[in-house]
């Protein structure tokens, strides 16, 4: 389950620290408040493409920092970090980018208005998957 997903200079949004509770989490909001950032960057600390652009005014560097809990009482922190810094972490050690793609954090997932997405169960192969 994610727990925790800070933002840093990341587009428009110049700090935030979310912090997600069991069960269903939704992100709501006007029109260019940041929702769409906010699961950019989900995506980013899942290991999703990385884009210098994505870098705010306020600061020459942007990072994303994610924090899931993992049965059995297991815990992950992935920090991403973009330009000139790009690195990832994963519990405070360095890893690549494409370690990060290979990591199965399927406890993680989003939808948006018409998507065709699966349930999270289905992609994770829980209670729900279908056969």
């Amino acid at each position: 389950m994610l727990e925790r997903l800070v933002v840093a200079n990341l587009v428009v949004i110049r700090d935030a620290d979310v912090q997600f509770g069991p069960g269903l989490n939704v992100l709501t909001g006007e029109t260019g408040a940041g929702k769409t950032i906010i699961t950019g960057a989900l995506d980013l600390a899942l290991g999703g493409r990385t884009d210098s652009s994505l870098v705010g005014p306020t600061a020459p560097e942007a990072y994303v920092e994610a924090a899931f809990a993992l049965p059995p009482g297991a815990r992950i922190e992935v920090r991403r970090g973009l330009r000139p810094l790009r690195l990832a972490r994963l519990t405070s050690a360095p890893f690549t980018d494409r370690l990060v793609a290979k990591f199965d954090l399927s406890v993680a997932g989003w939808r948006g208005n018409g998507d065709g997405v699966a349930p999270v169960d289905d992609v994770a192969g829980g209670e729900g998957a279908r056969p």
